[in-house]
């Protein structure tokens, strides 16, 4: 039986027809079922059931490249940020043609058993991980696709999936399982550096995101090497998978060195001489100086967490503008509490 179909009023050629025909279900894009038919085994004199027939329309759509040595994958949606799926890919049988065991993939004639010997060339090394087969099937995506900006494909593709798993010859010791979500090496880590506007950050929590594109890469400050964003800042940064999405790496915050923030660790201040230090990543190679006056009601507790802005002075760079972050904040909330708190202690 076939089933083709002749019009769809009031209904748009980007959605799909699905018919199914007792346990048979048969689904095309309505331009291509409107000239090729939906075959069914069912015989249409002895059919006794109705047709379902479900009009779906798209959702989210996205290319996956799929890996010869990789099962779990974990992708995004570039054109619905937010939606993401994971995939489990197998085979529909787990032996090999001519009734080898899957087992035995990759044992060469001529090499003895138990013994684990490398790629002798470049080429050998490409087959044995598959790596040909990906770059193919990635280029394909993007002959399919025909996007506008090609890094925003090649990119999804490189991070869709963990690392592929090595074919092991037989005999040798397998290396511990990857965890899936865990990053890639470097030879997969194929993503460009690109550039985003910081949607949020909360400077007390070390927290927030950076958006490229409609897409939400969460942004931590272990990235930021002691740079402070805030909203609307503009960052370049590379993009990598995880469990949850996607984390933007190697941050650097775009805007002036007069306007820039950091973050950093009051190291030590003397509320009697009135003036301390502050580490900051962004500045491995000097302290950064820090008068009292630039400091919220002269107060600096040792080891508090603050930002900043920074002056380059004759002597190193020195803290503007200081901002209290976290548990210093807190504290000197406390200390500022009625008339004569902190006096005594240098922080009148």
């Amino acid at each position: 039986m076939e089933v083709l179909v002749s019009a769809h009023p009031g209904i748009s050629d980007d959605c799909i027809v699905s018919v199914r025909c007792g346990s048979t279900r048969r689904q095309a894009p309505l331009d291509i079922a409107r000239c090729q038919a939906l075959k069914f085994p069912s015989n249409l004199e002895t059919l006794n059931e109705p047709l379902k027939i479900d009009v779906l329309k798209p959702v989210a759509s996205a290319r996956l490249v799929l890996h010869p040595q990789q099962d779990e994958y974990f992708m995004n949606f570039l054109d619905k940020p937010g939606m993401a799926i994971g995939l489990n890919v197998q085979p529909a049988s787990q032996t090999s043609e001519g009734g080898a065991d899957a087992g035995t993939a990759g044992h060469h004639p001529g090499r003895k058993q138990g013994q684990a010997q490398g790629p002798a060339s470049a080429r050998d090394y490409l087959e044995l991980h598959g790596v040909l087969k990906y770059v193919q099937s990635m280029l394909t995506a993007l002959i399919q696709a025909k996007p506008k900006d090609t890094k925003i494909l090649t990119t999804s593709c490189c991070i869709s999936c963990p690392p592929p798993r090595p074919v092991h010859l037989q005999g040798s010791r397998r290396p511990a399982k990857r965890h899936f979500g865990q990053t890639a090496p470097s030879i997969f880590r194929l993503s460009p550096m690109q550039t985003g506007t910081v949607k949020s950050y909360n400077p007390h929590k070390g927290w927030g995101f950076v958006e490229c594109n409609g897409q939400d890469s969460f942004l931590h400050n272990k990235e930021l090497k002691g740079q402070c964003p805030s909203a609307g800042d503009q960052v370049s940064f590379k993009v990598e998978p995880s469990e949850k999405g996607t984390v933007a790496t190697e941050v650097a915050v775009q805007v002036s060195s007069e306007e820039a923030f950091y973050a950093g660790e009051i190291k030590r201040f003397n509320p009697v001489k009135g003036y301390g230090f502050i580490s900051c990543e962004a500045f491995p190679e000097q302290d950064v100086f820090v008068l009292k006056s630039e400091l919220p009601q002269g107060f600096g507790p040792e080891g508090g967490r603050c930002k900043f802005k920074v002056a380059k002075e004759e002597k190193g760079p020195a803290a503007k503008q200081v901002q209290l972050l976290g548990a210093a904040e807190q504290m000197r909330a406390w200390m500022g509490w009625g008339k004569g708190w902190g006096k005594g202690f240098g922080y009148s």
